[in-house]
């Protein structure tokens, strides 16, 4: 089969609405086949111009512990914890990924942020995706290929909420809708145990300011 015909293969419609107060968060664990998710995987790990970036904390330069690449459709850089990324075109495989999260849920996203975790000491803090240039109430896809990670949620406001945990698998996509970042916050702990490789895509609009 053709590296072309790989990728426009028809998605799964399997979508799964996760019970999420005050927020939308629907789950699609077949978005890619498992043969397109290791093509995904190998060609985005070997062709990603990845960036080790600093964040600034409390004044000083902390270095992420994971690594990224930031693109988009027109020059509109990300912009969050200090860092300004100037974007990248893009690619006719990241076009691909896009097009299938369009065709699973309807929506066109002009940017994507991918990322590596290289192993479980890789991770992301508690944050929300709520910067001024997402927009009032941003919708986020998320995409994943690679050793699945939990991903877990808490609200913001309401302590009587427990932790929702989303294991995200292999060639599954996440998407999270309104009130996912202006009512919860999420993270991607560390797991020591897991040696394994995982890269996310988040796909995101992003205005100019």
């Amino acid at each position: 089969m053709s590296q072309q015909s790989l990728f426009d293969s028809e998605p799964e419609s399997d979508r799964r609405r996760i019970d999420l107060p005050d927020a939308e968060l629907d789950f699609y664990p077949s978005a890619f086949s498992t043969a397109e998710a290791d093509q995904h995987f190998e060609l985005l790990r070997r062709d990603t111009p990845w960036r080790h970036d600093q964040i600034l904390i409390h004044g000083k330069r902390i270095p992420l512990p994971r690594l990224q690449a930031w693109y988009a459709d027109a020059d509109v850089p990300l912009i969050y914890s200090g860092m300004r990324i100037a974007p990248l075109a893009i690619t006719t495989p990241l076009d691909a990924i896009r097009k299938r999260v369009l065709d699973l849920t309807g929506l066109s996203f002009n940017g994507v942020l991918v990322t590596l975790y290289r192993d479980g000491n890789d991770s992301v803090g508690w944050h929300s995706d709520d910067e001024a240039e997402f927009g009032p109430d941003p919708v986020i896809g998320s995409v994943s290929f690679g050793h699945a990670r939990d991903f877990i949620l808490k609200h913001r406001y309401r302590a009587d909420l427990a932790p929702v945990k989303c294991p995200l698998t292999h060639g599954s996509v996440l998407l999270m809708g309104p009130g996912s970042q202006t009512r919860w916050a999420h993270q991607l702990p560390k797991r020591k145990r897991i040696t394994e490789a995982r890269i996310n895509l988040t796909l995101r609009n992003v205005f100019a300011r």
